[in-house]
């Protein structure tokens, strides 16, 4: 898949789907200005409708723990 937001574009693979929403992991590590750009826009997701996991597993995403 190619992941197109706030103008980057990286390829990438569905690592895991369920209810509509999906896990990626990226052919390659994105570099560290977009991987800053798209943790900034993590803040829209607290507006978003999901679930506790998904929140904790964005939140998680969002701190580094998990990529």
């Amino acid at each position: 898949m190619i992941l197109r937001c706030g103008g980057i574009d990286v390829f990438g693979t569905i690592a895991w789907a369920a209810s509509g929403r999906c896990g990626l992991q990226f052919d390659e590590p994105i570099a560290v200005q977009q991987l800053q750009m798209l943790r900034r826009l993590y803040a829209s997701v607290e507006a978003s409708p999901l679930t506790p996991e998904e929140r904790q597993a964005a939140a998680d995403w969002q701190s580094g723990f998990a990529r």
